[in-house]
Protein backbone atom coordinates (compact mmCIF):
# COMPACT_ATOMS: atom_id res chain seq x y z
CA UNK A 1 0.00 0.00 0.00
CA UNK A 2 0.94 3.86 -0.80
CA UNK A 3 2.22 5.82 2.11
CA UNK A 4 -0.86 7.64 3.23
CA UNK A 5 -1.81 11.55 2.31
CA UNK A 6 -1.07 13.77 5.59
CA UNK A 7 -3.31 16.44 6.01
CA UNK A 8 -2.47 19.30 8.77
CA UNK A 9 -6.31 21.11 9.18
CA UNK A 10 -5.24 24.58 10.58
CA UNK A 11 -7.96 26.87 11.89
CA UNK A 12 -10.02 24.25 13.26
CA UNK A 13 -9.34 23.61 16.97
CA UNK A 14 -12.60 24.61 18.37
CA UNK A 15 -13.66 20.42 18.09
CA UNK A 16 -16.63 19.75 17.69
CA UNK A 17 -18.08 23.65 18.83
CA UNK A 18 -17.30 25.98 16.21
CA UNK A 19 -18.72 25.81 12.69
CA UNK A 20 -15.88 25.23 10.91
CA UNK A 21 -14.29 23.37 13.44
CA UNK A 22 -17.37 20.76 12.92
CA UNK A 23 -17.12 21.07 8.77
CA UNK A 24 -13.31 19.63 9.63
CA UNK A 25 -14.06 17.37 11.58
CA UNK A 26 -16.64 15.62 9.72
CA UNK A 27 -15.03 15.83 6.77
CA UNK A 28 -11.88 14.53 8.00
CA UNK A 29 -13.40 11.75 10.29
CA UNK A 30 -15.47 10.46 6.79
CA UNK A 31 -12.77 9.62 4.99
CA UNK A 32 -10.55 6.13 4.96
CA UNK A 33 -7.99 6.00 7.86
CA UNK A 34 -5.99 3.89 6.11
CA UNK A 35 -5.23 6.24 2.75
CA UNK A 36 -5.82 9.50 4.42
CA UNK A 37 -4.12 10.58 7.97
CA UNK A 38 -5.45 13.83 9.15
CA UNK A 39 -4.28 15.79 11.68
CA UNK A 40 -5.28 19.07 13.43
CA UNK A 41 -3.16 22.19 14.68
CA UNK A 42 -4.14 23.42 18.38
CA UNK A 43 -3.28 27.19 19.36
CA UNK A 44 -5.13 26.32 23.01
CA UNK A 45 -5.01 23.11 24.92
CA UNK A 46 -7.74 21.02 23.78
CA UNK A 47 -9.51 19.64 26.50
CA UNK A 48 -10.25 15.89 26.63
CA UNK A 49 -13.61 14.78 24.58
CA UNK A 50 -15.01 12.56 22.14
CA UNK A 51 -13.80 14.07 19.65
CA UNK A 52 -10.18 14.25 20.24
CA UNK A 53 -10.24 10.78 20.89
CA UNK A 54 -11.89 9.60 17.21
CA UNK A 55 -9.21 12.03 16.03
CA UNK A 56 -6.59 10.63 17.97
CA UNK A 57 -7.15 7.26 16.51
CA UNK A 58 -6.95 8.57 12.81
CA UNK A 59 -4.66 10.92 13.12
CA UNK A 60 -3.23 13.56 15.95
CA UNK A 61 -3.78 16.88 17.53
CA UNK A 62 -0.84 18.67 17.91
CA UNK A 63 -0.90 21.98 20.41
CA UNK A 64 0.91 24.64 19.94
CA UNK A 65 1.98 26.46 22.58
CA UNK A 66 2.38 30.18 22.56
CA UNK A 67 5.16 32.01 24.55
CA UNK A 68 4.74 33.56 27.84
CA UNK A 69 6.25 36.97 27.20
CA UNK A 70 4.53 40.16 28.33
CA UNK A 71 5.03 41.28 24.58
CA UNK A 72 2.52 39.76 22.29
CA UNK A 73 4.21 40.67 18.91
CA UNK A 74 7.19 38.24 20.50
CA UNK A 75 4.41 35.48 21.72
CA UNK A 76 3.01 35.71 18.07
CA UNK A 77 6.30 35.44 16.74
CA UNK A 78 7.17 32.12 18.99
CA UNK A 79 3.63 30.55 17.68
CA UNK A 80 4.55 31.03 14.24
CA UNK A 81 7.69 29.53 14.64
CA UNK A 82 6.33 26.60 16.46
CA UNK A 83 3.96 26.42 13.21
CA UNK A 84 6.69 25.98 10.64
CA UNK A 85 8.54 23.45 12.54
CA UNK A 86 5.27 21.38 12.62
CA UNK A 87 5.02 21.83 8.94
CA UNK A 88 8.47 21.16 8.63
CA UNK A 89 9.22 18.45 10.58
CA UNK A 90 6.06 16.02 9.37
CA UNK A 91 5.88 16.75 5.89
CA UNK A 92 2.48 17.25 5.00
CA UNK A 93 1.48 16.69 1.63
CA UNK A 94 -2.10 18.90 2.58
CA UNK A 95 -2.23 22.26 4.52
CA UNK A 96 -5.81 22.62 4.87
CA UNK A 97 -6.54 25.72 6.09
CA UNK A 98 -9.96 27.01 8.05
CA UNK A 99 -9.98 30.59 7.67
CA UNK A 100 -12.84 33.84 8.42
CA UNK A 101 -10.73 36.61 6.43
CA UNK A 102 -7.87 36.96 4.06
CA UNK A 103 -4.84 37.95 6.58
CA UNK A 104 -5.66 34.78 8.80
CA UNK A 105 -5.43 32.63 5.70
CA UNK A 106 -2.12 34.28 4.50
CA UNK A 107 -0.29 34.08 7.80
CA UNK A 108 -1.05 30.13 7.77
CA UNK A 109 -0.29 29.74 3.67
CA UNK A 110 3.28 31.42 4.41
CA UNK A 111 3.92 29.33 7.18
CA UNK A 112 3.36 26.13 5.42
CA UNK A 113 5.06 27.44 2.03
CA UNK A 114 8.12 28.32 3.54
CA UNK A 115 8.04 25.39 5.59
CA UNK A 116 8.46 23.08 2.58
CA UNK A 117 5.76 20.78 2.30
CA UNK A 118 5.31 18.69 -0.33
CA UNK A 119 2.59 19.85 -2.60
CA UNK A 120 -0.82 21.73 -2.05
CA UNK A 121 -2.01 24.65 0.00
CA UNK A 122 -5.45 24.50 0.37
CA UNK A 123 -7.95 27.73 1.66
CA UNK A 124 -11.03 27.25 2.93
CA UNK A 125 -12.95 30.42 3.38
CA UNK A 126 -15.90 30.05 6.12
CA UNK A 127 -17.07 33.76 7.19
CA UNK A 128 -18.28 36.92 4.91
CA UNK A 129 -16.73 39.72 7.23
CA UNK A 130 -17.48 41.26 10.17
CA UNK A 131 -18.74 44.69 10.77
CA UNK A 132 -16.42 45.01 14.19
CA UNK A 133 -13.06 44.80 12.31
CA UNK A 134 -11.20 48.36 12.87
CA UNK A 135 -10.54 50.55 9.35
CA UNK A 136 -6.86 49.26 9.64
CA UNK A 137 -7.68 45.63 10.03
CA UNK A 138 -9.86 45.94 6.88
CA UNK A 139 -6.89 47.42 5.25
CA UNK A 140 -4.48 44.24 6.62
CA UNK A 141 -7.62 41.97 5.06
CA UNK A 142 -8.01 44.29 1.42
CA UNK A 143 -3.99 43.55 1.05
CA UNK A 144 -3.69 40.00 1.98
CA UNK A 145 -6.51 39.00 -0.48
CA UNK A 146 -3.99 40.13 -3.34
CA UNK A 147 -1.23 37.38 -2.00
CA UNK A 148 -3.60 34.61 -1.52
CA UNK A 149 -2.71 33.33 -5.03
CA UNK A 150 0.91 33.41 -4.53
CA UNK A 151 0.25 30.74 -1.65
CA UNK A 152 -2.68 28.99 -2.15
CA UNK A 153 -3.08 25.80 -4.59
CA UNK A 154 -6.44 25.65 -4.04
CA UNK A 155 -9.25 28.38 -2.86
CA UNK A 156 -12.76 26.57 -1.59
CA UNK A 157 -15.27 28.70 0.39
CA UNK A 158 -18.89 27.47 2.06
CA UNK A 159 -20.81 29.51 -0.28
CA UNK A 160 -20.59 32.33 -3.45
CA UNK A 161 -20.44 35.17 -0.85
CA UNK A 162 -17.88 33.37 1.34
CA UNK A 163 -15.56 32.70 -1.61
CA UNK A 164 -15.77 36.59 -2.98
CA UNK A 165 -14.71 38.04 0.45
CA UNK A 166 -11.76 35.75 0.93
CA UNK A 167 -10.77 35.87 -2.43
CA UNK A 168 -12.22 38.93 -4.22
CA UNK A 169 -14.65 39.08 -6.60
CA UNK A 170 -14.04 37.30 -10.20
CA UNK A 171 -11.57 34.89 -8.53
CA UNK A 172 -11.91 31.20 -9.34
CA UNK A 173 -12.50 29.02 -5.97
CA UNK A 174 -15.10 26.03 -5.80
CA UNK A 175 -18.06 26.17 -3.47
CA UNK A 176 -18.31 22.97 -0.91
CA UNK A 177 -21.33 23.77 0.99
CA UNK A 178 -21.26 23.06 4.44
CA UNK A 179 -23.25 19.75 5.48
CA UNK A 180 -24.76 17.61 8.35
CA UNK A 181 -24.16 14.01 9.87
CA UNK A 182 -28.34 13.80 8.99
CA UNK A 183 -29.11 10.69 11.37
CA UNK A 184 -27.43 12.45 14.28
CA UNK A 185 -30.19 15.11 14.13
CA UNK A 186 -33.17 12.81 13.66
CA UNK A 187 -36.39 14.01 15.73
CA UNK A 188 -36.37 11.60 18.70
CA UNK A 189 -39.31 11.45 21.32
CA UNK A 190 -38.14 9.61 23.16
CA UNK A 191 -34.70 12.01 23.81
CA UNK A 192 -36.56 14.98 23.72
CA UNK A 193 -38.75 13.54 26.87
CA UNK A 194 -36.00 12.51 28.65
CA UNK A 195 -34.19 16.43 28.33
CA UNK A 196 -37.36 18.12 28.92
CA UNK A 197 -37.75 16.93 31.68
CA UNK A 198 -34.29 16.84 32.72
CA UNK A 199 -34.40 20.49 31.94
CA UNK A 200 -38.05 20.93 33.53
CA UNK A 201 -39.17 22.67 30.79
CA UNK A 202 -42.18 19.98 29.94
CA UNK A 203 -44.67 22.40 30.02
CA UNK A 204 -42.64 25.35 28.22
CA UNK A 205 -42.26 26.50 25.06
CA UNK A 206 -38.47 26.15 24.09
CA UNK A 207 -36.90 28.81 21.87
CA UNK A 208 -33.45 27.77 21.51
CA UNK A 209 -30.49 28.79 19.67
CA UNK A 210 -26.73 27.26 18.84
CA UNK A 211 -24.15 29.61 18.41
CA UNK A 212 -20.39 30.81 19.28
CA UNK A 213 -21.38 33.71 21.80
CA UNK A 214 -19.62 36.70 19.52
CA UNK A 215 -21.06 39.96 18.72
CA UNK A 216 -21.68 38.49 14.87
CA UNK A 217 -24.29 36.22 16.26
CA UNK A 218 -26.71 39.16 17.61
CA UNK A 219 -27.48 37.51 21.09
CA UNK A 220 -28.47 40.39 22.82
CA UNK A 221 -31.15 41.07 20.04
CA UNK A 222 -32.72 37.74 20.67
CA UNK A 223 -32.71 38.23 24.60
CA UNK A 224 -34.52 41.53 24.14
CA UNK A 225 -37.15 40.16 21.51
CA UNK A 226 -37.14 37.03 24.08
CA UNK A 227 -37.38 39.56 27.09
CA UNK A 228 -40.38 41.45 24.97
CA UNK A 229 -42.15 38.62 24.74
CA UNK A 230 -42.34 37.61 27.97
CA UNK A 231 -42.95 40.67 29.38
CA UNK A 232 -44.71 42.97 26.88
CA UNK A 233 -47.00 40.08 25.32
CA UNK A 234 -47.38 38.41 28.47
CA UNK A 235 -46.00 34.47 27.55
CA UNK A 236 -44.94 33.53 30.52
CA UNK A 237 -44.61 29.87 29.37
CA UNK A 238 -41.13 30.53 27.63
CA UNK A 239 -37.73 29.39 27.89
CA UNK A 240 -34.86 30.39 26.09
CA UNK A 241 -32.02 28.25 25.96
CA UNK A 242 -28.79 29.04 24.02
CA UNK A 243 -26.14 26.37 23.60
CA UNK A 244 -22.51 27.40 22.96
CA UNK A 245 -19.30 29.76 24.80
CA UNK A 246 -17.83 32.90 23.69
CA UNK A 247 -15.90 36.14 24.04
CA UNK A 248 -19.63 37.77 24.35
CA UNK A 249 -20.60 35.90 27.68
CA UNK A 250 -19.97 38.22 30.11
CA UNK A 251 -22.03 40.45 28.62
CA UNK A 252 -24.35 38.29 28.27
CA UNK A 253 -24.97 37.27 31.08
CA UNK A 254 -25.17 41.04 32.49
CA UNK A 255 -27.80 42.22 29.86
CA UNK A 256 -29.71 38.69 31.58
CA UNK A 257 -28.90 39.93 35.18
CA UNK A 258 -31.07 43.23 35.00
CA UNK A 259 -34.02 41.41 33.57
CA UNK A 260 -37.24 39.80 35.65
CA UNK A 261 -37.43 36.91 33.39
CA UNK A 262 -33.60 35.86 34.60
CA UNK A 263 -34.73 32.18 35.30
CA UNK A 264 -36.27 31.64 32.07
CA UNK A 265 -32.88 32.49 29.96
CA UNK A 266 -30.16 29.41 29.99
CA UNK A 267 -26.59 29.74 29.01
CA UNK A 268 -25.85 25.91 28.40
CA UNK A 269 -22.06 27.14 27.14
CA UNK A 270 -20.10 24.19 24.87
CA UNK A 271 -21.97 20.72 24.88
CA UNK A 272 -20.70 17.68 23.15
CA UNK A 273 -24.52 16.85 23.08
CA UNK A 274 -26.53 20.06 20.63
CA UNK A 275 -27.87 16.73 18.44
CA UNK A 276 -30.60 16.16 21.81
CA UNK A 277 -30.42 19.37 23.13
CA UNK A 278 -32.20 20.35 19.98
CA UNK A 279 -34.73 17.42 20.60
CA UNK A 280 -36.50 19.81 23.34
CA UNK A 281 -36.57 22.75 21.00
CA UNK A 282 -39.91 23.72 19.94
CA UNK A 283 -38.48 26.81 17.66
CA UNK A 284 -34.92 27.34 16.89
CA UNK A 285 -33.80 30.75 16.15
CA UNK A 286 -30.43 32.11 14.27
CA UNK A 287 -30.30 35.50 14.31
CA UNK A 288 -26.67 36.31 12.99
CA UNK A 289 -25.56 39.83 11.55
CA UNK A 290 -23.94 37.51 9.53
CA UNK A 291 -22.96 34.01 8.70
CA UNK A 292 -20.35 32.02 6.63
CA UNK A 293 -23.05 29.53 6.18
CA UNK A 294 -25.44 28.71 9.33
CA UNK A 295 -24.53 25.12 9.63
CA UNK A 296 -26.95 25.25 13.03
CA UNK A 297 -30.16 26.11 10.72
CA UNK A 298 -29.80 22.47 8.61
CA UNK A 299 -29.50 20.87 12.29
CA UNK A 300 -32.53 22.01 13.53
CA UNK A 301 -34.73 21.81 10.51
CA UNK A 302 -32.97 17.78 10.65
CA UNK A 303 -35.00 17.94 14.14
CA UNK A 304 -37.89 18.83 12.50
CA UNK A 305 -37.54 22.18 14.13
CA UNK A 306 -39.13 25.02 12.50
CA UNK A 307 -36.01 27.68 12.04
CA UNK A 308 -35.94 31.42 11.77
CA UNK A 309 -33.10 33.13 10.34
CA UNK A 310 -32.12 36.53 10.16
CA UNK A 311 -31.21 37.60 6.22
CA UNK A 312 -27.58 37.57 7.54
CA UNK A 313 -27.80 33.38 7.37
CA UNK A 314 -27.26 32.35 3.79
CA UNK A 315 -30.39 31.06 1.93
CA UNK A 316 -28.35 27.83 1.15
CA UNK A 317 -29.73 26.79 4.67
CA UNK A 318 -33.16 25.98 3.83
CA UNK A 319 -33.66 22.47 3.74
CA UNK A 320 -37.70 22.51 4.41
CA UNK A 321 -39.38 25.23 3.46
CA UNK A 322 -42.41 24.87 5.33
CA UNK A 323 -40.00 24.75 8.85
CA UNK A 324 -37.88 27.96 7.22
CA UNK A 325 -38.55 31.42 7.59
CA UNK A 326 -36.13 34.23 6.83
CA UNK A 327 -36.27 37.65 8.53
CA UNK A 328 -34.79 41.05 8.20
CA UNK A 329 -33.93 41.65 11.96
CA UNK A 330 -33.36 45.28 10.76
CA UNK A 331 -36.50 46.04 10.36
CA UNK A 332 -38.25 44.17 12.65
CA UNK A 333 -36.09 46.22 15.23
CA UNK A 334 -37.58 49.28 14.27
CA UNK A 335 -40.58 47.94 14.80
Amino acid sequence: MKNKIKVLQIGAENFGYGGRSVIAYNLALNMNPNLVQNDFLALKYPQKSQYINRINKQGKVIFISPGNSILPLVNEYIKDVKIYQTVRKNKYNIVHIHADNAYEALKSAFLAKIGRITTHIYIHAHSVGSADYSSFKKIIIKVSRMFLPLVSDKCLACTKEAGEYMFGKNSNFDIVEDGIIVNKFLFNPQVRKKFRQEFNVEDKFVIGTVARLSKEKNLDFLISIFNKLCIDYKKPDLELIIVGDGEERKNLITQISKLKIKNKIHLLGNRSDVADLLQMFDLFVLPSLHEGFGMSALEAQVAGLSTVVSTGVSPATRLVNDLYYRIDIHAESKR
